[in-house]
């Protein structure tokens, strides 16, 4: 029983591993077939496409450098080497089938449990790579740390510890970044608006940038040893509060009581030397009310009293644009939904209007690469697309139109590196006008259209020299440059390197708006081009970003962070503050600004042009010669399980699980077995995925013996084998065709009186086109769509075969209100025709737990094997309803039951059940569905309907559903309530 049920939970984990092998779900695309080569270094194996080898150079030198760093800290050395697969933008990244996950926009990498693989894309930010490749090395060091080298990482027997998320990201941002001013800008909010919680309680983002507060603090109350002694210590404890307690000799309570006295020392001073967004600007969007995240990157109207943002406020992201005097919000254009617009890359692209003020201009992803989407605000529809992959530009970022509105400068990631493009409005010529290592972003264009300002981590000295670098030696101090299109020539503005970004020309092209984190917190500054003097206009508490001039110069928008969200604001007197910027001592110096000179306790606010960057160079690491290898595919297991023994009754008994995949995750096979005294009587399945390609191809062999006894003591046997092929096209990432084919053989015995045999053989074949642009929640979907439409079919053909025909439909739509607040709806339907046409039974809900049945026999061929138990219609049994047509009508309000509920006696805290209140509708035939009398005096006759509510909920990792529900015929509610207990999510 115990082998049979290993099989069963990893044979559905192998399934669950390929998501196209669900019923609903996004899809992965790959465009094209990529050739990848590796190196092996001391310490890693790096894999990296063909033309990229400079992002694989960096990668080793940096990865060398974060391995020394976690070494001393931990005083341990890795046993094996570590692989690190590079993508070189964000497209490739996220096609990528190491995970089966749909990756979101804003997963920057990520760290594979199975064989400790590090996974990180380049989107042109070297200082962005590098976090992210010491942040995710520091998981599979960790990893290494406590699990060592037995197949399956965090699943292997050696795990004890249950290692907190707190504990897992806030040690990789702290290896990674020290102390940063985005770190600061996060956590100073939480702790000046009183949002911290205990590390125990942490979610979201907050695990982050807590948890590496708390190692940051952690490193300089006991020093940095003490981290390695802290995760040592989870080789023999097995609780969070053991390991802390002993390792630094105080309890986690405790910890976070010192820890957050520490930071309110550090943070609360600040509320006087520097102003509250809301009170120093005027507020234009709330993110509270909305119940989102962001509205971000905000573009003034140069015409009218407008602004365009992107903003998440109905779950979607999705750009709007608001009339300034009436506060009115309209969504202009929805993304997330279709191919023709997955994102609008809100955080890392700005949107921009026409010199005219008659249309909106923005990147656009659209798939394969991202395209430059032209908005027409008088025909309210997007009028023009155009795309550059052709030159090799999958990324584009800020695009800008040119005051005459024939031009328009981007920045575009192409072949591995960030430079600046300009373009006509056709789309149909493209020059670079920087073309070197260096990242550049958020170009703009002056208001006589002569200069170009742009954001850049080159050097200032002879910014526009050539190198024979392949990649840069200096990097993440970022400055404003200014390109003289007529006269060729670039100069820096700024030459602090503190985060200069978003630059912006006023309407008169004298002045020039920035942000920069000068003084430890990103504020807006305003270059003055006639006097080559910068001032601050903002001395904000949080970090303002991506500033916009109204259409007269007289105010400037811009985003800003604060009570954790971010909102759009506005400056309606723009006034120079000649007073110094305090710059609170916010130590930075363990972060990027590691190595710049001593940071003063004020900043200078009347700085020109003419300055000199602190200089930091990192020491030059010794470079492994070893040259790279083309990737070929080799298996090697993610798990492997065996369990032998043997009877003198049943003979050589076992069971077996072996998971191999290759590196990229392109190749999946899965053996499992369960073996019992001979091959006859044992079970056996063999699967095969095929990944590179566009199509998904999987194919499978499989044997399976089961008993069943029947209601008249009958018992029987049945052998159930054969193979499968199938294929899932993706048209989008939202749509995609499945096709398949099943040749299976059922061999049944029965073990008493007259020990009758039956034997039959089918082939099946099916088809379906599946869509999926749904959201999820806590415990289910909450907003978008799903939709299936399937066939089957099996013709006679074979010995004793089951021929029939049938056609099934899924539709849900679910409708969110904010808050966890949603409304499901869900139809579906089924009909079937043949010799044998498939029965359909309603009644009862999804992996009920105890169930009960309104139909004992059930044990004839086409009722394990072909025919479909249709749920949820709750108020009944299974199999209360049959019929070879069906219809179901599925209603489900949901919300939040209960947040959070701490008694106190019983000791016991509650949180997180959600509730919901549900009605359902079914109806199923043999007949034709005309002959469905519905109702009879008022009250419903064929159909039956259930209603009640419930509530959901996880325990540890398994989410179970408990619902109540009572009969009614749309006239009474009657009989005794019906009780279920389910294991799933929500449909």
């Amino acid at each position: 029983m115990f082998r049979t049920l290993l099989l069963t939970i990893f044979t559905i984990f192998f399934l669950m591993f390929n998501s196209d092998a669900q019923e609903f779900g996004r899809n992965k695309i790959q465009y094209k077939k990529t050739t990848w080569f590796y190196i092996k270094t001391p310490n890693f194996i790096i894999y990296y496409p063909d033309g990229y080898e400079h992002l694989m150079q960096f990668a080793r030198v940096e990865l060398e450098k974060g391995l020394d760093q976690l070494s001393s800290d931990f005083s341990y050395n890795i046993q094996n080497r570590i692989p690190v697969i590079i993508y070189p933008n964000n497209f490739d990244f996220q096609e990528t089938n190491i995970t089966p996950q749909i990756l979101p926009e804003a997963v920057g990498g990520f760290t594979e449990i199975l064989k400790n693989r590090v996974v990180v894309p380049f989107n042109g930010n070297w200082e962005e790579f590098r976090h992210v490749l010491v942040h995710e090395l520091t998981h599979a060091f960790v990893f290494d740390f406590l699990y060592g080298n037995a197949p399956g990482g965090i699943f292997s027997m050696n795990r004890l510890f249950e290692l907190p998320l707190w504990m897992a990201e806030g040690l990789s941002e702290f290896e990674s970044q020290g102390w940063d001013p985005e770190s600061d800008m996060f956590l100073r909010d939480a702790v000046v608006n009183n949002y911290v919680d205990p590390p125990d309680q942490l979610s979201g983002y907050l695990i982050y940038k807590e948890g590496q507060s708390l190692m940051h603090y952690i490193a300089q109350r006991w020093g940095r040893r003490k981290l390695g002694e802290l995760f040592a210590k989870g080789h023999v404890e097995i609780t969070q509060d053991r390991v802390v307690k002993s390792a630094l000799g105080i309890t986690t309570s405790k910890l976070y009581e010192d820890w957050l006295l520490w930071v309110r020392k550090r943070y609360y001073p600040q509320l006087e030397g520097r102003e509250i967004v809301v009170e120093a600007a005027k507020q234009l969007t709330n993110h509270k009310r909305y119940g989102n995240y962001f509205n971000v990157q905000p573009a003034m109207n140069p015409k009218k009293p407008q602004i365009a943002f992107i903003s998440d406020k109905r779950d979607y992201v999705d750009i709007y644009i608001m009339d300034i005097p009436t506060g009115i919000v309209r969504r202009i254009e929805k993304g997330e939904r279709t191919q023709r617009a997955q994102s609008f890359h809100p955080m890392t692209s700005r949107l921009s209007f026409s010199p005219d003020g008659k249309y909106l201009i923005y990147s656009v992803k659209l798939g394969y690469c991202d395209g430059i989407a032209i908005y027409d605000l008088d025909r309210k529809k997007r009028v023009k697309t155009l795309s550059f992959e052709k030159y090799g530009v999958r990324q584009i970022s800020s695009p800008a139109m040119s005051p005459d509105g024939k031009k328009i400068v981007f920045a575009g990631l192409a072949h591995g590196k960030r430079d600046i493009y300009i373009t006509d409005t056709s789309g149909l010529s493209i020059r670079k006008l920087t073309d070197d290592i260096y990242d550049d972003n958020f170009p703009t264009f002056s208001a006589d259209g002569m200069l170009i300002a742009f954001s850049s981590d080159r050097p200032i000295e002879n910014p526009n020299a050539p190198t024979e670098d392949t990649y840069p030696k200096e990097y993440g101090k970022y400055n404003i440059f200014i390109l003289n299109l007529d006269k060729d020539t670039l100069f820096p503005l700024t030459t602090d390197g503190r985060d200069n970004m978003y630059p912006s020309f006023s309407p008169t092209g004298k002045k020039l708006a920035f942000v920069s984190s000068k003084n430890g917190v990103s504020n807006i500054y305003i270059a003055n081009l006639d006097s080559s003097k910068i001032y601050p206009v903002t001395n904000l508490i949080s970090a303002a970003s991506c500033p916009t001039w109204s259409g007269d110069g007289k105010k400037i928008a811009f985003s800003a962070f604060w009570n954790g969200g971010w909102d759009i604001y506005m400056i309606e007197k723009i006034t120079p503050i000649d007073t110094e910027l305090v710059t609170f001592k916010t130590a930075f110096e363990l972060g990027p600004y590691a190595g710049l000179a001593e940071r003063s306790d004020s900043a200078d606010t009347n700085q020109t042009f003419s300055g000199q960057l602190s200089k930091f160079r990192f020491n030059e690491q010794e470079v492994d010669t070893s040259s790279p290898k083309k990737y070929t595919p080799q298996f090697s297991a993610d798990i492997a399980m065996v369990d032998m023994g043997y009877s003198t009754y049943y003979g050589l008994l076992g069971s077996g699980l072996v998971m191999l995949s290759d590196v990229l995750g392109d190749h999946k096979i899965l053996i499992a077995t369960d073996l019992a005294g001979s091959a006859e009587n044992s079970n056996f399945y063999l699967g095969y995925g095929y990944l590179p390609r566009r199509t998904d191809i999987y194919m499978s062999i499989f044997h399976y013996k089961n008993y069943f006894m029947e209601p008249d003591t009958d018992v029987f046997g049945d052998r159930f084998y054969g193979v499968t092929a199938s294929a899932y096209y993706p048209l989008s990432q939202y749509t995609r065709v499945e096709a398949g084919a099943t040749f299976f053989a059922v061999d049944r015995f029965y073990y008493t009186p007259p020990y009758q045999s039956i034997y039959s053989e089918n082939l099946l074949f099916g088809a379906a086109l599946v869509g999926d642009n749904s959201l999820w929640g806590y415990v289910g979907p909450v907003a978008g769509e799903r939709k299936r439409i399937s066939l089957e079919y099996i013709p006679e053909v074979g010995r004793n075969s089951l021929p029939h025909s049938a056609v099934e439909i899924d539709y849900r739509k679910y409708i969110h209100f904010g808050d966890n607040y949603s409304l499901a709806l869900r139809l579906s339907g089924g009909h079937s025709w043949g010799k044998k046409p498939k029965i359909y039974y309603l009644g009862g809900t999804e992996e009920w737990i105890n169930y009960h049945l309104a139909k004992k026999d059930f044990y004839s061929l086409s009722d394990i094997y072909i025919n479909k138990l249709v749920v949820p219609l709750r108020g009944y049994d299974y199999f209360e309803l049959e019929g070879n047509k069906y219809i179901l009508l599925n209603l489900e309000f949901r919300y939040p039951f209960v947040k959070y509920l701490d008694l106190g006696f019983p000791p016991i805290t509650v949180s997180k059940l959600y509730g919901a209140l549900f009605a359902d509708l079914g109806a199923a035939t043999y007949g034709s569905p005309r002959s469905i009398a519905f109702f009879r005096d008022g009250r419903l006759k064929d159909p039956k309907m259930g209603v009640g509510f419930g509530v959901r909920f996880w325990l540890w990792v398994f989410a179970f559903q408990y619902d109540i529900a009572w009969r009614c015929d749309m006239k009474h509610i009657y009989g005794k309530p019906r009780y279920y207990l389910s294991l799933g999510l929500e449909y």
